[in-house]
C-alpha cells in the first residue's frame, strides 16, 4: 500500500480546506496517515473489511482518525461531526476494480448508490479502466517474448490459465499492473484490475 504513495495523493492540490476525508478501502491506513499531516485539522474515517489492515491502521494512533468495517457507523460519526458548509471528500483508490470484479450485479448498483447519495463535495477515484477496442489490440512478439523470458514462470502460469494470453493488449498490462504483488499473489489473481471503460460510463 505504500508504494506510489505520493501517486495516490494526486488529488490533495483539489481539496483546499476540505474537513472530512472517507478513505473507503483504507487498508493499513497509509493515505489516511499521510493526509492527516498535510491537513492536521480534518477529521478522517477509514473503511475496510479486512480486520488484520484495520487493527494495523488503528495501532497508528493517527490524530482525529476513526477506522471500521461498519461503513454506517463511520457514515453516523462523518454527519454528526460535519458542520454545514464543511467541505467532505470520498477517497476510493484501487477500490472502484476490485467492486466491479468480485460484486455481484446488485451489490455493484448499491456500492454507486451509495456514492451519489453521500452528499460529499469530492469524489476522488484512482484505479484502471481499458476500453474493449484497446483491450483486444495485439502486442508486439518482441515485447510478449520480452515479459516470457524475464517472468516468474509460475506466476505467468497461473495468470495465463485464469485470464488467457497476454499477447492482447488488455491481459498484457493486466499482468505487469499485477505482478509486483507476488507475496499476495493468490488474492491479486482473482481480481480484475481492468475494469472496462464502457462499464464506468453506464
Amino acid at each position: 500500500m505504500e508504494a506510489g504513495l505520493e501517486d495516490k495523493l494526486f488529488f490533495i492540490d483539489e481539496c483546499e480546506n476540505v474537513k472530512h476525508f472517507l478513505d473507503f478501502g483504507c487498508a493499513n491506513g497509509v493515505i489516511i496517515e499521510a493526509l492527516s499531516k498535510i491537513f492536521p485539522d480534518a477529521k478522517f474515517y477509514g473503511f475496510d473489511a479486512n480486520q488484520l489492515s484495520l487493527d494495523i491502521a488503528k495501532g497508528k494512533n493517527i490524530r482525529n482518525a476513526m477506522f471500521s468495517d461498519d461503513i454506517d457507523s463511520l457514515m453516523e460519526e462523518l454527519y454528526n461531526n460535519c458542520i454545514e458548509g464543511e467541505k467532505s471528500a470520498i477517497i476510493l483508490s484501487s477500490v472502484v476494480h476490485e467492486v466491479m470484479s468480485m460484486a455481484t450485479y446488485q451489490e455493484m448498483g448499491l456500492f454507486w448508490k451509495f456514492i451519489k447519495r453521500s452528499d460529499f463535495t469530492y469524489i476522488v477515484i484512482r484505479d484502471m479502466a481499458i476500453s474493449a477496442n484497446t483491450r483486444i489490440l495485439t502486442v508486439p512478439h518482441e515485447d510478449v517474448t520480452k515479459v516470457k523470458q524475464k517472468a516468474d514462470k509460475a506466476l505467468l502460469e497461473s495468470f495465463t490459465q485464469e485470464w488467457g494470453s497476454i499477447s492482447g493488449t488488455g491481459n498484457f498490462i493486466h499482468f505487469l499492473l499485477k505482478y509486483p504483488y507476488k507475496e499476495n499473489w493468490a488474492t491479486e489473481i482473482k481480481e480484475n484490475y481492468m475494469v472496462n471503460l464502457e462499464v464506468l460510463e453506464s
